[in-house]
């Protein structure tokens, strides 16, 4: 990540315990995120995961491709620790936008929810397309709306949420093509849209820890979310989904 990243370790133990590996949204965006370099990289490739946090992705990324080189990482000491101590994977500390990582050294690069908390985030796409082999692939996860910021956007150290079209400007502007545009959550959308305005109106956009403790409860113990992120999987087979709660882009370092 960056350091002048908006994330802290208190944080990644907030949403550990308000929430866990197992909200729904969070395992399906887990999976768009395998599905996105399934069938694109190597059997052995060598796969770095930007912001790994509480490390849930790094073992999903490693039941489906377990003959490759796997790197969980964050910017911060503490999560870097912890990281180490519940992961056999290899973790290392990377300040993305400013690291001695070699040029095309990596095959993959994922970051899921990462760049919101970059304050540079063009700086840290363009490192990511240095990292890169060619023919590699970045895929990223980013909260989609940016009109829709309020106190929980500024609980979780957000700089920004994000449109199809700046994601797509972000990563052509790093000189990345893009393979796929998409969204999760786009069922939920009007809800969410709903609640978001709500909350704007109501506090703010000052930081508040209490809405973010109910806000991953409500989506953790939600039946409506559940159903309509099962139903929307079987959707994105077919579709491309303009809107949602988050982006998600697939490109590929030519």
């Amino acid at each position: 990540m960056n350091s002048k990243a908006g994330w802290s370790d208190d944080l990644t133990k907030l949403h550990e315990s308000a929430a866990g590996a197992g909200i729904s949204i969070d395992v399906y965006s887990r999976d768009c995120g395998i599905k996105a370099l399934e069938g694109r990289i190597p059997a052995d490739a060598s796969i770095l995961e930007l912001g790994s946090s509480s490390g849930f992705m790094l073992n999903d990324i490693r039941k489906s491709f377990p003959r490759s080189t796997i790197t969980g990482s964050d910017f911060l000491p503490d999560v870097v620790e912890r990281l180490r101590s519940i992961s056999s994977e290899r973790i290392a500390t990377i300040d993305i936008t400013s690291n001695d990582l070699p040029d095309c050294s990596h095959d993959a690069v994922v970051a899921l929810n990462v760049f919101e908390h970059i304050d540079d985030d063009e700086e840290a796409a363009r490192e990511v397309f240095r990292i890169l082999k060619s023919g590699g692939i970045f895929y990223m996860e980013v909260p989609g709306g940016p009109t829709l910021y309020d106190a929980y956007d500024a609980s979780l150290m957000h700089f920004r949420r994000y449109t199809r079209r700046s994601v797509r400007n972000l990563l052509l502007g790093a000189g990345f093509r893009l393979i796929e545009q998409s969204a999760i959550g786009f069922l939920a959308y009007p809800g969410f849209w709903a609640t978001k305005k709500l909350n704007r109106l109501r506090f703010g956009i000052s930081p508040n820890e209490n809405l973010v403790r109910q806000s991953i409860h409500d989506a953790a113990e939600s039946r409506l979310l559940s159903a309509s992120i099962k139903l929307e999987r079987r959707m994105r087979r077919f579709l491309t989904l303009p809107v949602g709660i988050r982006q998600t882009a697939t490109a590929i370092k030519p």
